[in-house]
């Protein structure tokens, strides 16, 4: 693999993981009760309310410095 196509893949990488992090920041708080919704559609929606503990933890360490 050449040097190129390693950049190439760490700037692929870099620009989903922005979308994903943008994404969970917009839609996944809960302002009403608390904590990180779990399950939201592709458009942000909640469909179930359910907040597993392992997300809730993680979505607490991204927001960490």
């Amino acid at each position: 693999m050449t040097a190129a196509k390693l950049v190439q893949f760490r700037d692929r990488i870099r620009t989903e993981l922005d979308r994903a992090v943008d994404f969970w920041l917009k839609y996944s708080h809960d302002k009403d009760h608390g904590g990180f919704f779990t399950c939201i559609g592709k458009d942000g929606k909640v469909y179930d309310d359910l907040k597993y503990v392992w997300l809730q933890g993680r979505q607490v360490k991204t927001l960490l410095p």
